[in-house]
């Protein structure tokens, strides 16, 4: 049998209860090779899982660090026992899913981030660091967790830091919980014959004795461990998942299944690993979202965005007919005309004073000085003021920094049909002066 962690004994765990057996009791290497032949898998350093994933995809790719690119999605696998550091049984290591997210984020042949969960949970050292990590990444790309065919414990704590949890039909997620765990052997020991003394000294030194039965003062300090360690996992999913940390304490650790797991709060949806990893594919991380979806979000941004420039171009021009209304019943001071002024009868130039005035009421001084030289009438200066709004409405950039799994706010496929839009519009009109700001 392979040798048991240690640090795994006399502390608090958040692992589902079934698992704690296997923890005791480990798994042989040799068992464990075994179990990886019968999956086909010939590199240890590619989980079975993925293998099997790998075969829906028609673009598949292993890396150096630990995921699968499965038609630009990233697969990370979570599977068996997690602990801090890896151990030469049935476990994975934190250390190894914060390297593989690590590369995976930062890997431009990946759209979006798959984590794939099949975990009882596990270790509570080096959990909480993980999860923070995967939490603040959101935003980037696209993190979807799914638990297939668990996500229990730690194993959900790193699942609910994901944009958005997903199960199969048969998934259970949950068991917000904390357990630890002494072993007294003091009776095996009484019946082969053995008895253990402790000579120690500090009074706590002695509470966890495998040899011995766990005292009261020992228990109560195991217990407040266990107790700080749950206020931290119930208030660490809350914050993942938009819950209050009162309605994960109700889960009182149990399981949900399917619509049990919607309704709790704990999961946004049913759906296979294989159709996940489609639709994170075609939509680019828009889950949820088909082409066809995508064309029609596109059309309807451009007609808004012809609605919203024409309004805007409506108001520039009452704007602009009120400034000239003003200018006539106004009349600007004497000033003696320029030489080549235009004779009787024909258009005349407008006064330098006339000029400047309505280049300010339009928020728009720095184009009184080239209008006055070119000695433009006032309908050819309110045309220029008209497309020198244009041209500054052309080139404003619309920024968007929504997430690519936002809802209800401005989405970016949106706010590029709009600016595409505007420039439709803009480069229709025609300009008989070159006037930029």
């Amino acid at each position: 049998m392979t040798a048991i962690p240690t640090r795994l004994l006399n502390a608090a765990l958040m692992v589902a209860p079934q698992a704690i057996e296997e923890i005791l009791t480990a798994v042989k290497p040799q068992e464990l090779a075994a179990a990886n032949a019968a999956y086909g898998v010939v590199d240890p350093e590619i989980p079975y899982k993925l293998k099997t994933y790998a075969k829906s995809g028609s673009d598949v790719e292993f890396t150096e660090a630990g995921y699968a690119i499965i038609d630009g999605v990233a697969v990370i696998d979570i599977t068996g026992g997690l602990t801090y550091r890896a151990y030469n049984w049935w476990t994975t290591s934190y250390s190894d899913i914060r390297n593989s997210f690590r590369a995976a984020m930062a890997d431009d042949r990946a759209i979006s981030v798959l984590l794939l969960v099949d975990s009882p949970g596990g270790e509570v050292a080096g959990l909480f660091d993980l999860v923070d990590e995967v939490y603040t990444s959101r935003g980037t790309k696209p993190i979807i967790a799914i638990a297939d065919d668990m996500a229990l414990s730690a194993a959900y704590a790193i699942a609910s830091a994901a944009d958005e949890v997903y199960l199969t039909q048969t998934a259970q997620v949950g068991s917000i919980g904390v357990i630890a765990i002494h072993t007294d052997q003091s009776g095996f020991d009484a019946n082969i014959g053995i008895k253990y003394t402790s000579i120690y000294a500090g009074e706590q030194k002695n509470d966890f004795n495998p040899h011995e039965p766990l005292n009261a003062d020992g228990k109560e300090v195991l217990q407040a461990q266990v107790d700080k360690i749950y206020d931290m996992f119930t208030a660490i999913v809350a914050r993942n998942r938009s819950l209050t940390q009162a309605a994960v304490i109700a889960t009182q650790a149990g399981f949900y299944m399917g619509s049990a797991a919607i309704d709790s709060g704990l999961a946004d949806g049913i759906v296979s690993a294989n159709d996940i990893i489609r639709k994170l594919s075609l939509c680019k991380g828009e889950l949820g979202m088909n082409l066809n979806e995508v064309k029609d979000t596109i059309n309807q941004a451009l007609a808004e965005s012809l609605s919203e420039l024409k309004t805007i171009l409506a108001e520039q021009c009452h704007i602009l007919e009120g400034i000239e209304a003003r200018l006539i019943n106004e009349p600007a001071p004497l000033i003696d005309p320029p030489d080549t002024a235009e004779p009787c009868g024909g258009p005349t130039t407008a006064a330098p004073g006339d000029i400047v005035e309505m280049c300010d009421l339009a928020g728009m001084p720095e184009l009184a000085g080239a209008m006055i030289r070119d000695e433009l009438t006032l309908d050819e200066a309110k045309i220029a003021i008209l497309d020198a709004k244009a041209k500054a409405a052309e080139n404003a950039t619309i920024i968007s920094t929504v997430g690519p799994l936002s809802a209800g706010e401005t989405n970016p496929v949106l706010a590029d049909a709009k600016k595409r839009a505007a420039e439709y519009v803009v480069g229709s009109r025609m300009a008989e002066k070159n006037y930029e700001l």
